[in-house]
């Protein structure tokens, strides 16, 4: 885990336990990155035992599983960047679906912290899906463009070379020359930004993702990113807003919800920051036990100390791998101490 600032009892009695440690959008392989999510039906009801598979972005596959009696999948060990998330609903009258979602690691001061994104499906029936009279409406997420045929490979290729892990350079001049064939292509902005926050080139990551939000203002991860972005350039106002926009445009997104509450929070607007670190933590569970210092933080601070002391012991709880856990629960004790005085 990422947190080794706690080595006094007095930190816990006024000073800020976070200093001025940044966050960053990581790149590590393996890291403890996950999506998960429910398989439910039409009419709520859980679906069990039916194939979830994880692909690349260039669809192929990297992991496979089934969903429980919960109808709960979970893919863990993932690096951060970009994936599909496919249902396969073979021999059944369900419609398969499909989903895009792009998950970023947070490392805060010495260590890692792990990304998640909860992908849920909501399954119709193959006679809910047959075309009915009447206008139709278009989801209001889905964003399609025709690309020419020579920028499409281009990007392709480039994509097989950034996912091999050992050609980045080499891929984002892929991705440039995509562009210069066809400006306005949505996913390779969209990516190249995303490669440029991976590689701290936090500069060079505003103009794509920019343009990729003149081409589809409902991206949500293009906000998701450029906020990323604009917090490790220190603009924190725009940050906030870029970030506020992703989590209006996939208020399930945990990863977009944890980062809001993280820019808020070292914006000073601790108020603000519990509700959208509160939704992370509900969405994503102990997936990301990291909210639970922060939230420690904001209780501390507005002399919540019980609730203080109920966030770090939740954090030890999730993440049995803490760092100074022996700091930790004196703190916890010091807490519980102004808690009854």
């Amino acid at each position: 885990m990422f947190f080794a600032l706690f080595v006094s009892a007095a930190i816990a009695l006024g000073q800020s336990w976070f200093a001025a440690s940044p966050v960053t959008a990581t790149a590590t392989p393996q890291s403890g990155n996950s999506i998960g999510g429910t398989v439910l039906d039409s009419s709520r009801r859980p679906v069990p035992e039916i194939y979830v598979e994880l692909l690349d972005e260039v669809e192929r596959s990297v992991q496979r599983t089934k969903t429980d009696g919960t109808g709960r999948y979970t893919f863990r060990g993932l690096s951060s960047g970009t994936y599909y998330v496919r249902v396969q609903t073979f021999g059944t009258t369900l419609v398969s679906q499909t989903t895009r979602v792009t998950v970023f690691s947070v490392s805060v001061a010495a260590g890692t912290g792990r990304g998640h994104e909860e992908v849920s499906f909501m399954l119709k029936t193959i006679d809910e899906e047959k075309p009915r009279s009447g206008p139709k409406s278009s989801p209001s997420m889905v964003f399609s463009q025709e690309v020419p045929e020579p920028a499409r490979t281009l990007y392709e290729e480039a994509i097989q070379v950034l996912t091999d892990a050992k050609g980045s350079d080499q891929g984002i001049e892929g991705l440039k020359k995509a562009l210069e064939i066809f400006p306005t292509y949505y996913q390779a902005l969209e990516r190249l930004g995303a490669e440029y926050v991976k590689q701290q080139q936090y500069s060079q990551a505003i103009q794509p993702l920019r343009k990729a939000i003149e081409v589809n203002p409902k991206g949500s991860v293009s906000f998701h990113t450029l906020g990323v972005a604009q917090y490790n350039l220190k603009r924190l106002n725009e940050a906030v807003d870029s970030l506020g926009r992703a989590v209006a445009l996939a208020p399930n997104s945990a990863n977009s919800q944890f980062w809001l509450g993280i820019v808020l929070f070292r914006s000073g607007k601790m108020a603000e920051a519990e509700s959208p670190l509160t939704r992370a933590y509900q969405l994503a569970g102990k997936q990301i036990p990291d909210v639970h210092m922060y939230l420690a933080q904001i209780y501390s601070n507005t002399k919540r100390y019980k609730e203080a002391a109920d966030e770090l012991e939740l954090f030890l709880k999730d993440a049995p791998d803490a760092r100074d856990p022996q700091n930790i629960k004196a703190l916890i004790a010091q807490l519980r101490a102004k808690a009854k005085g």
